[in-house]
């Protein structure tokens, strides 16, 4: 899985948005929660507001669990 984060992390916000806003929820959501902090910011300023929203709620979920 940290070789998939840091591809994701070296490519453009925009494309990585793009394929991430495709994939299955949990998985979204476990590459998103590996991001740095930068990467994690720029990707979900690219992805449609509710999709952003949506996956900012459920890392925020994470965060409280752990």
């Amino acid at each position: 899985m940290k070789n998939l984060v840091r591809s994701y992390e070296s490519m453009s916000p925009k494309n990585a948005a793009l394929i991430i806003s495709e994939l299955k929820e949990d998985q979204a959501l476990d590459l998103l929660g590996q991001l740095k902090t930068e990467a994690l910011a720029n990707i979900l300023s690219k992805m449609e507001p509710d999709v952003a929203a949506k996956y900012t709620e459920l890392l925020a979920e994470e965060a409280n669990v752990q």
